[in-house]
Formats: C-alpha cells, sequence, structure tokens
C-alpha cells in the first residue's frame, strides 16, 4: 500500500488504497482512533503512534479526505475551545514544551537535592533544618 503525505491525497483517485500517518497537536490520536475507525470503508484499519502522537491510517484515498478534513476540524475546534491561540499565534511546537518541561524538572531536582543537603547538615548539626515552606 503506497504511503501518501496527508496534503497529497488529491494526486490520488478516491477508490485507490493509501496509507496516510496524520499528526496531531491538540489531541490526543490514540482517543480519537476509535473515531476515525468509525469512518474507515470495511479494508480501512487505524493504529495509534501514541510516542509520536500520531495516526497511522489505512484506507482509500477517498475516505482518507474525509479523514484528514475532520481531523482538522475537530484540531482547529479544540484549540479555539482552549482558548490557547489567538489570531496570528501559532501553536507551541511539542519539542520547545518537552525542552521546557525538562528544565523545570531539573530544577525541581536540584531544589530537592539542595533540601536533602540542608536536612542532613542540619542533623549532623543536631538542628532541626529551617526549611521554607
Amino acid at each position: 500500500m503506497r504511503r501518501v503525505r496527508p496534503e497529497g491525497l488529491e494526486q490520488y483517485g478516491d477508490t485507490e488504497p493509501v496509507s496516510v500517518v496524520f499528526p496531531f497537536t491538540a489531541l490526543v490520536a490514540k482517543d480519537f482512533a476509535k473515531r476515525v475507525e468509525g469512518m474507515l470503508g470495511r479494508l480501512g484499519r487505524v493504529q495509534a503512534l501514541s510516542r509520536a502522537n500520531k495516526l497511522l491510517v489505512q484506507d482509500t484515498a477517498g475516505n482518507l479526505k474525509r479523514v484528514r478534513a475532520f481531523i482538522k476540524d475537530s484540531e482547529d475546534s479544540e484549540i479555539r475551545s482552549r482558548g490557547r491561540v489567538g489570531q496570528g499565534q501559532k501553536i507551541p511546537e511539542r519539542d520547545s514544551v518537552v525542552e521546557k518541561l525538562d528544565r523545570l524538572l531539573n530544577r525541581l531536582d536540584t531544589i530537592e537535592k539542595r533540601l536533602d543537603n540542608l536536612e542532613r547538615s542540619a542533623k549532623s548539626r543536631g538542628t532541626t533544618p529551617d526549611l521554607p515552606k
């Protein structure tokens, strides 16, 4: 089965079997898989690629064009309902969000290590540490 980009579906006839990977940004692909499965023909298949937050969908190009439109509308609706993105703004890239989360977790780890050091130091002196609340 030929692998096609979502934007390349127009090059195929509605009855041609194709495979497309649909990326998700606002929705969780795994949760969305059942909805897409109900849109497919009898030979259609959908598989969630959870780590990448994508769906691998196989069916006719015609069905996948409808799936593409449905996913786009659903994603756009989710973004608007969250109020995350105003006109002219972009959705943050997943990688930049992951990097920020990593930095925050590293800060938390550093703070926890400092607290542990304060507690050990206070115990060795026989005092109670004056920890921030």
